[in-house]
């Protein structure tokens, strides 16, 4: 879903869209999107988080044998770590592009 829930029917969503749509709740919703990105979720925060997992499971992950898992061997896995930074960039992006729209970003 979108942050701002755009591309959401009410039929669908009925619950999201009176909630996004009440100026207290959305003011709370815009908070904690601000207090997450700023906070727990940096993109820092969370790349290091992956790193320490990598740095677990990588002798397992990069040496499946054929038919135990949907790896093709090391570079998958690496390929899809590379994914996993990328996508905590997106976010990061994404929310922070939301807030600025909101004129709730805060440094």
């Amino acid at each position: 879903l979108d942050l701002d829930f755009s591309n959401i029917s009410s039929n669908d969503w009925p619950l999201i869209e009176k909630l996004y749509s009440d100026d207290v709740y959305k003011s709370r919703y815009d908070y904690y999107l601000s207090e997450v990105i700023n906070n727990a979720f940096t993109t820092k925060k969370i790349q290091d988080t992956y790193e320490r997992y990598v740095e677990i499971i990588k002798n397992y992950a990069t040496t499946e044998l054929p038919g135990y898992s949907f790896s093709s061997g090391a570079n998958d896995f690496y390929s899809a770590i590379d994914e996993l930074y990328d996508h905590a960039e997106d976010r990061n992006k994404a929310v922070n592009s939301y807030l600025e729209a909101q004129q709730l970003l805060t440094e």
